[in-house]
């Protein structure tokens, strides 16, 4: 019986892993307890995106040897689970203090932990979002985070992704492929994947708009077009970083194309100017309502968004020069403005 229940299980897990998932965190906790490795803290929900689970010696034979048996025990389990150990090893002495939570007075406390992710965390539109019915027609998302769009909006279909020069040649010839080691995973011992961003990332760039040469080493954005085939490819969210998703497919060179200099000025103007707004309106709510509720709050901004409004262009104006905001991009502002004030009071 014990035989057929652990093969029920190992079934179970592989035809998960084969749908593309991973088991919820709560019965992987389960099944990592009969390998003597135990969880601590509260889990949330089943999307819980990492697990710390610490090894309890079974007192059966000689540490070293139980600590390689059940570490290579888990190992396979959690492979089988759809979950990855992105690391482990002996924890300092400080986190022995985790083990009290155990109420085992008679515990023989092991120094191991593992620290898991799930290698198919959440959907990136299950996370995000989408308009109903709209998704067949490439549309924005349609509850997006003002915070975290910046300005620029997600849209389903259009990712971006920071290289090297140095590595365009290749990237247009064979494309984008999942890799690890280096990057974002550098610290994580997942399986290879590519990581793609929903917003393009100006912080290692800006130096390079007022220069034409081009250097080996020089930051390049690359805009990233799978709105008509998205139906093939499956993204998941990565919480760890803002607006990150990554895939274990590979990207096409068609699908590829370079931002030059002219096209990352007209994002990163946009992208300032609403930074601008969203700066200056916090502030304009610290010095006026500080105090009041936020449906206080939304209320006095609706009644004085001509003033709050006013005051918001006269700020973004006076700093446009400081933050590269061009002319063209300053037509849009009261738009802008606008849409700000309108979000905010409505959502």
């Amino acid at each position: 019986m014990r035989l057929k229940q652990i093969i029920r299980e190992q079934l179970e897990m592989l035809i998960e892993r084969e749908s593309r998932k991973s088991i919820p965190a709560q019965k992987l906790v389960s099944f990592a307890e009969k390998c003597n490795f135990f969880n601590t803290s509260e889990i949330t929900d089943d999307n819980q995106q990492y697990l710390t689970l610490y090894y309890k010696n079974p007192q059966d034979g000689n540490y070293d040897a139980n600590v390689r048996r059940d570490l290579s025990k888990l190992s396979k389990m959690v492979d089988m689970a759809g979950w990855t150990i992105n690391s482990s090893g002996n924890h300092y002495d400080g986190l022995r203090d985790y083990y009290k939570r155990f109420n085992n007075p008679d515990m023989n406390v092991g120094t191991i932990f593992v620290n898991l992710e799930p290698e198919y965390s959440q959907k990136m539109d299950d996370y995000f979002g989408t308009k109903e019915n709209e998704i067949d027609n490439n549309d924005d998302y349609g509850d997006y985070d003002l915070e975290k769009h910046l300005g620029v909006g997600y849209q389903r279909g259009i990712f971006y992704h920071v290289t090297e020069r140095r590595y365009l040649k290749s990237i247009l010839a064979h494309g984008l492929r999942p890799q690890n080691g280096g990057g974002i995973t550098r610290w994580r011992e997942t399986t290879p994947r590519l990581y793609l961003s929903l917003l393009p990332d100006f912080s290692d760039i800006e130096y390079q708009y007022d220069d034409d040469e081009e250097y080996e080493d020089d930051k390049v954005i690359l805009k990233i077009d799978l709105r008509q085939v998205m139906n093939s490819f499956d993204f998941y969210v990565d919480n760890r970083y803002s607006n990150a998703v990554y895939t274990y497919a590979g990207i096409p060179p068609k699908f590829i194309e370079v931002m030059d200099n002219n096209t990352l000025r007209r994002f990163n103007s946009k992208y300032q100017m609403e930074q601008l707004i969203k700066y200056y309106f916090d502030r304009i709510l610290k010095a006026n309502w500080v105090d009041y509720s936020e449906y206080e709050k939304k209320r006095a901004v609706s009644y004085n968004s001509f003033i709050v409004a006013e005051k918001l262009r006269s700020l973004v104006t006076k700093m446009a020069d400081n933050y590269n905001i061009d002319k063209e991009t300053l037509r849009n502002l009261d738009y802008e403005i606008k849409q700000y004030i309108s979000n905010y009071c409505n959502n």
